[in-house]
Order: C-alpha cells, then structure tokens, then sequence
C-alpha cells in the first residue's frame, strides 16, 4: 500500500529514467510509438527492424526493482487499458474492453444511496462509447451490454432509456474553466434515505458544500469487532470504592485488572 505520496514518487521517478535512459534505447531500438499510462505501456514497432525480445532486456536492466513484462498482440489485436486495438485492412479499430473477471455488479437502483451516486456508473459506461473512434455497430453492441447491466440491477426503464438514447456530448468550449475563488466549506452527511436530501437544501444557499457518505460499506463492516476483549482482561487505570467508609482508590496498572484484584484481595 504504502504511503499516500508513493503514488506520485514513484511518477516522478519513472518520468525521469524516462527522459534520461528509456528514450535512447527506445530510439536505438528504432520504436515508433510508446505511450505509457501508470503501469501499462503500448508500444508500435516494425517486426523487420526491431527485435522486440532485445528491447525488453534492456529495459530489464535499468533497475533491479523495475521489472517490464511482454504481452504480443494476439490475433492482430492487443487490450491497452479499456481499449482492444485491432488491425484490419492496414487500419485501426477500437472496441471496449472488459476484462474475464469482469462483473455487471453495480450499486442496484434499489440499494439506500444517493442517486447521483447510483447513477454514476451508467452515466460513465453512456460516455465511454462516445469517447473513443468506435464504429456504429460496435456503439450498438455497447449499448445492449449497457441496457443488460442496468436491468439486472434492478433500474427501471425510463432511467435506462434516458442514458441509451441520449445524444452525444457536444464540445462546444475548450477553454479551461475559472475555479470559483468562493471556496466553500465540505461537510458530509451519512444517507438513509430521502429526508438526508431534504436536509442538505437547508445549505444550498449557504458557503457549505454538502457530500454524502454511506456507512453500509466494507471498511464499516469490517471495523466492527465481534471479539471484544474482556475489560477484565486489560490494563489501565482503575478505582476501587471500600465497602465500609465508601472511599476510593485510584491506581493505575500494567497488568490486567484481574490479577490486580487478587493482589489487592491478598494484601
């Protein structure tokens, strides 16, 4: 896992042997193309000229702890991200790619979020298409699978209809947009349901930005001990209150409250 800078270090790092050593043997190499997105590379190269088995050594020895691997294309296609890159007829062609252990599982329409959030993987999946050179038939093929994954999560049909049919987004402005310099404040409200929505219109109109959070999740789930430990079992501090003059003792301990008891029985 590491720590939360790992990420963005180990970025760094690999820009830099990038600019220093990967991009003179991937020059001597006589590489077309290569682009890299975090731990995945796609790499052109012309088979008569490059010998891809050398170029992969080479790479192999820039540092001890980086180790590249070698996945050919299969059939004349090859998966690069979310992407299968296939070449007919001396052209390219996309299509969406999903890996064998994919699942059509996301949050059911029936599940207590928000519907912002529920909706969320539909909106994305909708867009997807739309974002890569896809041909029509292909596009259609998407939007079946799309239509089967909302239905056997439980979405009615006017919701499924609304993101199928819907048009293409249109670019109509490239220009960066200005960030509101009225930086609001976050808070978060746990969802259960439509009354926490009321709620949160109570600071539409104020400088509070609201999010929600849902503690039907994994890590709540898993953070709740079943095996208590017996409180008798633990250290700490401790008072004792005498059964005659109802004054107490107060002492803290290293051992476990059970033995310091019978010390204190046998004293």
């Amino acid at each position: 896992m590491g720590a939360p800078s790992s990420a963005i270090l180990s970025e760094f790092f690999l820009q830099y042997i990038e600019s220093n050593q990967i991009i003179n043997i991937l020059t001597k190499n006589k590489i077309l193309g290569c682009f890299r997105y975090i731990g995945d590379i796609l790499i052109l190269y012309d088979h008569t000229s490059t010998d891809i088995n050398n170029l992969l050594n080479e790479l192999n020895q820039i540092h001890q702890n980086i180790i590249y691997t070698l996945e050919p294309e299969n059939n004349r296609q090859i998966n690069f991200l979310d992407v299968t890159i296939s070449t007919a007829n001396e052209e390219l062609k996309f299509n969406i790619y999903r890996k064998p252990t994919y699942t059509d599982t996301i949050i059911p329409y029936s599940s207590c979020h928000p519907t912002q959030q529920k909706l969320a993987a539909l909106r994305y999946f909708s867009n997807r298409p739309d974002s890569y050179p896809l041909e029509q038939e292909e596009k259609d093929k998407e939007k079946t699978i799309i239509q089967n994954i909302a239905h056997n999560n439980g979405f009615p049909s006017h919701i499924i209809n609304k993101f199928i049919n819907k048009p293409p987004p249109q670019i109509t402005n490239t220009t960066p947009k200005t960030k509101n310099k009225n930086n609001k404040k976050l808070a978060t409200l746990t969802y259960v349901g439509k009354e926490t929505c009321h709620i949160s219109k109570i600071f539409k109109n104020s400088n509070i930005r609201i999010a929600y959070k849902n503690r039907s999740n994994l890590q709540h789930l898993l953070n709740q001990k079943t095996d208590k430990k017996d409180i008798y079992e633990q250290s700490g501090v401790y008072q004792l209150t005498c059964s005659d003059c109802k004054k107490t003792y107060t002492r803290q301990t290293g051992s476990n409250f059970e033995k310091r008891f019978k010390e204190h029985l046998q004293a």
